[in-house]
Order: structure tokens, then sequence, then C-alpha cells
């Protein structure tokens, strides 16, 4: 004999599981022994399996975006304070969710893991404002250069988060199907780029300007002026940051180019945007 149970939609799946799962050991102690009770399938395990992927990538993401920081801010302090933000924007978006009544499936977790892919951007911009403030007048002291460093990226900033937005947001008002299934993607979204908007304009400046410190910045410039010595883990930084310091001397050579034969080169560009337009237009067919 099989039982399927449904919930009903406004109904949590891993609550309802996690309550038909204890209430089927309540009837197992009263059935008799020769009866076997085995769940076929489980709805919950795929939700908890993505929740289990969305924490895993979170970690691995945060990791691997604390050796990209290392390796162009050569601060280990800083590059530090950047990712704590991740955890902060993640618990305040749960919040959010909870209170819009947003359940964590696998369409708000997809949401989620998206959300967290592009949160640390404004992290990134800011903290390297701060360090050009801080380097070029170092007598202001760093509480300074938070202030001006982030009061300066913020309008470009917003623009760039409301333009993320105003992608999202329109999903919540499709009718239909696909806004049935996007509307929470689409909702969180929206939330985890606000957040994180505000987290890298408010808590990130005052953790720089209290926890950075004028020790790890200065020995950034000493890094950056090849005098002193770092030690091996300074010298294995200096290594993984070659291709960058090649990119960037590369770009140094390039872009005055581009800058004295604009028309050709915008030719250029304008001949690849038609011929993709041409192969998109040949896929459609």
């Amino acid at each position: 004999m099989t039982i399927s149970i449904q919930k009903q939609a406004s109904a949590n799946t891993i609550k309802v599981t996690g309550a038909i799962k204890k209430k089927l050991k309540e009837l197992k102690a009263d059935l008799p022994k020769d009866i076997e009770i085995d769940v076929i399938y489980d709805q919950s395990k795929f939700i908890n399996d993505a929740l289990d992927g969305v924490k895993d990538a979170a970690l691995q993401g945060g990791l691997l975006a604390f050796l990209v920081l290392v390796i162009f801010l050569k601060d280990f302090v800083n590059s530090g304070l950047v990712v704590t933000i991740t955890p902060v924007t993640v618990l305040a978006t749960y919040t959010l969710m909870y209170f819009m009544g947003i359940s964590l499936n696998v369409i708000s977790l997809g949401g989620v893991a998206l959300g967290v892919g592009m949160l640390l951007d404004n992290a990134v911009v800011v903290i390297e404002n701060v360090y050009r403030k801080f380097r070029e007048k170092p007598e202001d002291g760093m509480e300074k250069a938070a202030i001006v460093g982030s009061e300066e990226v913020m309008a470009p900033m917003i623009a760039s988060t409301l333009t993320t937005v105003s992608v999202f947001l329109p999903i919540v008002f499709v009718t239909g199907i696909a806004g049935q299934i996007f509307k929470e993607l689409a909702w969180v979204v929206v939330v985890t780029q606000v957040i994180s908007a505000i987290i890298a304009f408010t808590l990130l400046p005052m953790l720089i300007a209290k926890v950075g410190g004028r020790s790890a910045l200065t020995r950034r410039d000493i890094h950056d002026s090849g005098s002193g010595t770092q030690g091996p883990l300074g010298g294995l930084i200096d290594l993984l940051g070659t291709p960058i310091r090649a990119i960037e001397s590369a770009y140094a050579s390039v872009l005055p180019a581009f800058i004295r034969r604009k028309w050709f080169y915008l030719s250029i560009v304008l001949g690849v945007f038609a011929f993709c337009v041409a192969m998109l237009a040949s896929m459609e067919q």
C-alpha cells in the first residue's frame, strides 16, 4: 500500500516533511513488527541538498573571493573585512525573506546563490577607492579616507545596483506560471542587491576605519614600491600577482591606441556586434 501526501501551497515543505517523519516514528511503535514503512519519495531531500549546495557555494566563493582580494590588495586584514559582509548580507536577506513570507525552496535558494555572486562588487569598489584616497593623503587618517572614498563611489555604485534591480524587479509583476515560478527568485535577488549596497556604504567603511588600520595599508604601499621584505608569504602573493601586473601593463599600452584611433576600433566593435546579431538571427531560424 502506498500513501501520497501533498502539502498545501502555502505550507513549508521541510516543516511538513519533518512532521510526517516524526509521525511515522510514532506509528512504527504501534504497528506489528512484520509491517515495514519506507519513504519512497521525499521532496524535502532536494531542498535540503539545494540548501547545502548554496552553503558550500557561499563558503567556496568566500574563500576564493578572499584569495583574489589578497592578490589585488596585498592585505589580509582588509581582504577579510570584505568577505565578512557576505554572511551579514545573507542573514539579512533570510530575515527579510521570513517577513515577506518567502520560504526556502529551490527557486528562492537559486536567487540567494545568484545574489551572493554579485554582492561583493560594491564592496570591492568601495575598499579599493578607500585605499586610493588613503595613499593620496595618508596624513588625513584612515577614517577620513573611509568617508571620502565611500562618498565618491556611492553614486555610480547605486546606479550599478539599480540596473540589476531594474532587470529583476519587473519579474515580480509577471503573471501566469512564469511569474509564479520566478517571483521569489526576483525578490531575493533584489533584496540581496539592496542590502549589499547598504552594507558596502555603511558597515564596510566603518570596519575599514576601525579594524583595517594604517599599518595594513602601509604594508601594501611598501609592497608596491618594491622596498622592504615581506617574507615567503609576500613573495607568494607577488608571484600570484604577476599575471595581473602583466594585464595592467598591457592595458596601459593598449588604451592610448584605442583613444587615438577611436573610429577604427569602434568600427571593429560594431562589426563584431553585427556578426553576433546575425548569428543570433540564424539560431532563431
